[in-house]
């Protein structure tokens, strides 16, 4: 059976209210399980460790549909890295949720 351990506060940034940057605090726990170590409880609005919520990394990534890594990092005031590592989080999401098609055909090719 897993216990507190301790909370943790972490800032976490949601989207802009207004002209405003938001930021939220959310407190954690870190549980300490014995079979596992210790662990911080998950949370579906965090969807990574990064500092970013699900919201605003899905504006990110949306944005990202139509205009370059630069463009979007300027419109969030981020760095193009971060809007990069966000885009790729966000497909990553996509990829895992979206249903595949069934496999119909085979190709093989000899070498």
């Amino acid at each position: 059976m897993a216990t507190i351990h301790e909370l943790v506060q972490c800032e976490i940034r949601d989207l802009p209210w207004s002209e405003y940057k938001a930021t939220v605090v959310v407190e954690l726990c870190r549980l300490r399980c014995p079979d596992c170590g210790p662990r911080i409880e998950r949370v579906a609005q965090l969807p990574s460790k990064a500092p970013f919520s699900k919201r605003f990394e899905e504006a990110v990534g949306g944005a990202c549909e139509g205009a370059s890594a630069i463009q979007v990092a300027k419109r969030f005031g981020l760095s193009p890295s971060t809007v990069r590592a966000i885009d790729l989080r966000c497909l990553e999401r996509w990829a895992a949720s979206r249903r595949k098609p069934t496999l119909k055909h085979l190709g093989v090719d000899e070498l």
